[in-house]
């Protein structure tokens, strides 16, 4: 697992300026790979000499937590949810998410359906 120029940025931050990693606890570990058998980006693998994960940290999706959620030993400390949101407000990512969201709407105008909720059905028929 390297090679982590090719690593896509977070809203446009390069990946290895967030602090987002799991953090293995080995002395918890039993060495079950639920982790690393579900990490959806492969940030995790597995040592069969020690018997534990290891973390290709820039890989690992900013604010996921599969690995930590999936652990029996709770054997896994992430970040808290503060880091992100400090990266968030420092870089005003949320003016950048709504900036990309007014560029899909216009991409997708027409193409993805109309999203109809039961109480607006309920209420425009009444």
């Amino acid at each position: 697992m390297s090679g982590n120029h090719h690593l896509k940025p977070w809203h446009g931050l390069s990946r290895d300026e967030i602090l987002w990693q799991p953090l293995i606890q080995s002395c918890l570990c039993d060495g079950c790979g639920l982790c690393v058998t579900s990490c959806p980006a492969e940030a995790l693998a597995f040592d069969f000499t020690l018997k534990i994960p290891f973390v290709d940290p820039l890989r690992c999706l900013v604010g996921c937590s599969t690995c930590a959620t999936l652990c029996p030993n709770e054997a896994i400390l992430l970040p808290g949810r503060h880091a992100i949101l400090e990266v968030i407000e420092k870089h005003h990512l949320d003016v950048v998410a709504r900036t990309e969201l007014r560029r899909r709407r216009k991409r997708f105008a027409g193409v993805l359906p109309q999203v109809i909720y039961p109480g607006d059905f309920a209420e425009s028929h009444i």
